[in-house]
């Protein structure tokens, strides 16, 4: 889970919670950038255009499938998109100060997508109404050491 902030009008990303299925990945990340990773127990396979996962950690579960279901596409400056995608940095809090990590990534290579929930008790709120997917096939990121702000 992530929500969008700026600080000093830099847009970025604030996240609540991540998962990863690698300890290692877990402890790096909440030791080198205090990110907030958990270990959780992830799967997922490839079938025919469909992507199966599946993610538990204490007792929770998001359980789908997902593919894309349009052209590839660069988000637009000025749409839902762009705003969601063109962040080039990160927020974290540390010995009670506000921290940033700056990111450099190419623009967003997106599609729009389609999915088939099946179970998700890790949402802490009731998610109602039609999702707003994207798909991206890969993208790389560059990203540079903390610094206390």
């Amino acid at each position: 889970m992530r929500t969008y902030v700026t600080d000093e009008g830099r847009p970025g990303i604030w996240f609540f919670s991540l998962d990863a299925d690698s300890p290692w990945a877990v402890a790096a990340a909440r030791l080198v950038y205090r990110l907030p990773y958990h270990r959780a127990s992830i799967a997922f396979a490839r079938r025919g255009g469909w992507v199966d996962y599946a993610s538990t950690r204490d007792g929770a579960l998001l359980d789908l499938s997902y593919r894309p279901a349009g052209p590839v596409t660069p988000p637009e400056p000025g749409t839902l998109e762009h705003f969601l995608t063109e962040r080039y940095c990160l927020y974290t809090e540390h010995d009670e100060r506000l921290h940033r990590a700056d990111i450099h990534h190419l623009p967003w290579q997106l599609q729009a997508a389609e999915a088939e929930l099946r179970a998700n008790t890790m949402s802490p709120v009731p998610l109602d109404g039609e999702p707003l997917l994207h798909f991206s096939g890969r993208q790389d990121v560059v990203i540079w050491p903390l610094e206390a702000l």
